[in-house]
Order: structure tokens, then sequence, then C-alpha cells
């Protein structure tokens, strides 16, 4: 199975019958939201989570968005987009790794970055079986051109915990030129440079490939982590915001479930 997960939505795909079957999720969306919720009863995963965003968002976790990020940095990036990325508390383990209370079966709870992805990365895999009729565990796992060490690691581990065997790690740069060199029949025979261009949730990226016949190479890619779907959402955030509160005379960022509400809305309206 190819598994690639992004800040806002993952995907998951099947190699069968010498072809590629991006796999449908329970709502039959080929996209599922890469989130994962905690209530008094049950752990939510995928679209059950992202059903909560506007009830409860105190309750819904980011995996992606964590994963080898510092206190320090998790807690200036919930501050910067002015939402929670993980549950109700953040906390530095004992080995200074990042954790996340949440309140799960009437308990207080923490859980590590890597062991939530873990849970995501599962879900996939159930999809995929289900889809597949089969077991399934070897899998290839897409990451952002910009992950360093500790990062790639932290989603080999996670993984491992969720019962995978990562075969190998490929950025989505590079995913992208393997997708549109197996599509086409007309690549030349001698050099072919195609740049590609991934605006994501969280950040855009660029990949400059050099196609040759039978094979291709990364030439060179740049990235820039803050432009992305989520810092459009925060600009039409804060101009619907301030239009609320010039004609309405009230705050809608004063109150978490009216501020998710608008988030939602402006997210619906930049993806038309």
């Amino acid at each position: 199975i190819g598994l690639d997960v992004g800040s806002a939505n993952a995907v998951v795909a099947v190699a069968r019958r010498g072809g590629i079957d991006v796999i449908a999720n329970e709502a039959t969306r080929r996209q599922t939201p890469s989130l994962v919720a905690f209530d008094e009863h049950q752990r939510r995963i995928g679209e059950s989570a992202s059903a909560l965003r506007t009830s409860t968002p105190h309750r819904v976790v980011e995996p992606k968005a964590l994963v080898s990020l510092s206190l320090q940095r998790a807690r200036h990036a919930q501050r910067a987009a002015r939402k929670s990325l993980a549950g109700e508390a953040l906390h530095a383990g004992t080995d200074g790794e990042l954790t996340v209370e949440v309140e799960f079966l009437k308990k207080r709870q923490r859980f590590a970055p890597v062991h939530l992805f873990a849970m995501l990365f599962a879900h996939l895999r159930d999809l995929a079986q289900r889809d597949h009729g089969a077991a399934l565990s070897d899998a290839v796992l897409a990451v952002p051109i910009y992950y360093g060490a500790q990062q790639r690691q932290a989603v080999l581990d996670a993984a491992e915990v969720a019962g995978l065997r990562p075969l190998r790690l490929i950025s989505d740069g590079a995913a992208a030129a393997l997708d549109f060199a197996l599509g086409r029949r007309d690549l030349p025979k001698g050099d072919k440079v195609v740049a590609f261009v991934d605006v994501g949730a969280a950040g855009a990226q660029v990949c400059v490939v050099r196609f040759r016949e039978g094979a291709l190479r990364v030439l060179g890619h740049a990235h820039a982590k803050d432009v992305g779907g989520e810092a459009l959402d925060e600009l039409l955030l804060h101009h619907f915001a301030d239009k609320i509160r010039a004609e309405q005379g009230v705050d809608p960022l004063q109150s978490p479930r009216a501020s998710q509400r608008l988030r939602q809305a402006c997210e619906k309206l930049r993806r038309v």
C-alpha cells in the first residue's frame, strides 16, 4: 500500500492488478481527514473525528502537525493558528519529547505524536484491507521534501507501531514525478525537465525533476512552510471576523465554537 498523510487529508492506495487503486473511505471519499479525536466513550479517526471539530474542537488532534515538534514550537504553532492542534493540553515528556493530554474513557491520558500518527496509519491500513479483502503490511510512505532525519524516523516508527512494514520513504515531489512518468507514454527520448508545484494545507513545495527514458532524477527542491491553504484560511478568517465585528458588534474569535465554524466556512470558500 501507499500512504500519503498530509496536514489536512490523507490518501491510501493499493498497488494491484498492474495498476494503482486509490481507496475510498467509509464516506466514499478518496481523501480522509488527518485527524484523531477522543471522547468519553471511544476514539475517533478520520471522518468521525472531523465531525467533532465544530462541537468539541479541544478533543481533536492533528498528528502530522505535531510529529517531531518541541513543546515550545507546538504551542507557538497553536497561538499562530489560533486553534487547537492537540487536544486539551501539551506537555514535555520525561525524555523531552512532546506529549498530548486528552480525556479518554473518562480518564486523563497522554499520547506521544508518534502513537497518534500510528492510529491514523492503522485506520488507513484497515480501509485498504477491507477493500482488498486480505491483509496488507508492506508500505511505501510519502513525506514532505523538507523532513529531516528525526521527522523521517518518526514516520517510520509510527508505521511500525501500526503494524506496517515500511519498504521505502519517498518525498512528495518524487512521488508526483513518478506518477507523472508512469501515466505518460509520450516522454521524449532525450532529457525533459519538469517542475512540480505542490501547495498543501501547511506549506508549499516545488520539485524540479529531469526525465530520461526509463529514469528520473530530482535536480532540486524548495519549500515554504508558511505558504499554504491554512495561511489563506487565516487571512480569510481575520477578514470576515473584522467584518462581523464592524457590522454586528461581536467578536467571533472569542468563542471557540464560533471561531471553528467560521474557519470551516473560510476553508470551503478557499476551495471554491
